[in-house]
């Protein structure tokens, strides 16, 4: 929660504020294995770039936010 402070604020907004008929359980495990498969995919291709997960952590989560909020 320290280093990613905006997925426990997405998540609990999520159980709040979500579109009616939502499978949450679904959501998250989309969020689960798309965030697997990326760690994933970097850690293949070398040289872990930590600035480049973080920036492209905060496009997902910016794109999960435009998906899934009302």
């Amino acid at each position: 929660m320290k280093k990613y402070p905006d997925m426990s604020n997405f998540a609990l907004k999520a159980y709040y504020e979500y579109k009616e008929g939502l499978d949450l359980k679904l959501m998250y495990q989309d969020m689960y294995l798309a965030s697997e498969g990326y760690i994933y995919q970097m850690q293949n291709l070398g040289d872990v770039d930590v600035d480049k997960m973080v920036s492209d952590y905060r496009r997902i989560i910016d794109f999960w936010k435009q998906l899934y909020k009302r």
